[in-house]
């Protein structure tokens, strides 16, 4: 199912980035970093990874999101990703590379996943337009906004997203609160650079 006219709906409305939004055909399923790390690859702020499943690497995982968004587009027919963490809004040579990074996965099944944006900022929302249109995606998961930090696991094999479980247990409530300010977060802004 594709939620790309859901979420330009809710797009419209005022209330737009006030509330968290949470768009999906069900919850993550949780993976404690136990059981992941061995066969993973890390992704951190302003940086865009290609990655392929093989022997050696199934997950891709992104810690401590906070501010900054994370875009993923799955090649339903090579399990090949396309995985962006992006701080500031996508300029033309960052659209330039991955035009160029998505014209080496087969077409047309693109899976699109946008993640994060904690404060409300809406000028990152111009970052998943451009890609959108790019890739020519099916959106199948937006989950922005809200106050929580995610610790996210993207699995290559299976081209889902999987809630992380750094401390190998599951959370109480208030445990994922953000403690991060977008002062402090604004000394990350950069941008991005391809791996």
């Amino acid at each position: 199912m594709d939620f790309w006219k859901v979420y330009q709906n809710e797009r419209a409305s005022g209330d737009f980035g006030q509330q968290r939004l949470s768009l999906g055909l069900r919850d993550r399923i949780h993976a404690s970093l136990s059981s992941v790390e061995s066969y993973s690859t890390n992704i951190e702020v302003n940086q865009a990874v290609s990655a392929s499943y093989g022997e050696s690497t199934r997950y891709v995982l992104a810690k401590d999101l906070t501010y900054d968004l994370l875009l993923s587009l799955y090649d339903v027919n090579s399990s090949s990703a396309l995985l962006l963490r992006a701080s500031s809004p996508l300029g033309k040579e960052s659209l330039a590379e991955i035009r160029k990074r998505l014209g080496r996965l087969r077409r047309p099944n693109l899976e699109m996943r946008a993640i994060g944006l904690q404060n409300g900022d809406k000028t990152m929302l111009e970052s998943i337009d451009k890609i959108h249109a790019l890739a020519n995606s099916a959106l199948l998961e937006a989950d922005l906004f809200g106050s929580s930090t995610r610790h996210l696991a993207f699995d290559l094999k299976l081209g889902m997203q999987l809630d992380l479980l750094p401390l190998n247990r599951a959370y109480l409530p208030g445990d994922l609160a953000n403690g991060l300010s977008i002062e402090g977060f604004g000394r990350l802004r950069s941008e991005i650079k391809f791996v």
